[in-house]
């Protein structure tokens, strides 16, 4: 027979057991998940100096990205390193971009230019040529945009502008200066 003083170290005994458990429960839970982040976070595959080329709906050239490095991540992005992005209108190379790094959403429809970014309108025309200079620039595939909070500064035919953060719609070639906005016309 257990007396009342026993019965209370069994009970003691008992949820001691009891919160070990449920504590080594949750503990082996969290390894779980950290382990599935992990995988996550572990690429799939990578490729060195690759081009990867898009067409529009008439067959012609569309979109070509070369870059030094890719490394795939299942789900969530794409990096790339040195990336170099071409526009074609009509077949026609209109916009050139280049950065230091690069990511890609998985849709494929984001990319964000890491680093130092340049970004150089062709035109057949020298007056309608431009250059900006920035970082981290934010590119949307549809619609084509590209966006930036960073100081930029907009070469063009005898002109240099300079503002802090800009938007470019590139097929249109309007552009959005957001703030402090200073320009310079040389003759």
């Amino acid at each position: 027979m257990i007396d009342k003083e026993q019965w209370g170290i069994w009970a003691f005994i008992a949820c001691i057991a009891a919160l070990s458990t449920i504590w080594l429960y949750r503990m082996e839970q969290d390894k779980t998940a950290q382990v599935d982040t992990d995988l996550s976070r572990s690429p799939d595959y990578t490729l060195g100096r690759f081009t990867a080329t898009q067409f529009d709906k008439n067959g012609l050239l569309q979109q070509r990205l070369i870059a030094d490095t890719m490394v795939h991540y299942p789900e969530i992005e794409t990096d790339v390193r040195a990336p170099v992005l071409f526009f074609y209108t009509a077949g026609q190379l209109t916009w050139q971009v280049v950065a230091e790094q690069g990511r890609i959403s998985p849709n494929n429809k984001d990319i964000w230019f890491l680093g130092e970014t340049t970004m150089e309108r062709q035109s057949v025309a020298p007056t309608e040529a431009l250059r900006l200079i920035s970082r981290d620039v934010w590119l949307q595939t549809e619609p084509q945009t590209a966006e930036t909070v960073e100081p930029t500064t907009i070469l063009g035919h005898n002109a240099q502008t300079q503002s802090v953060g800009m938007k470019v719609y590139l097929p249109t070639r309007i552009m959005e200066l957001r703030s402090q906005v200073r320009g310079q016309y040389v003759r």
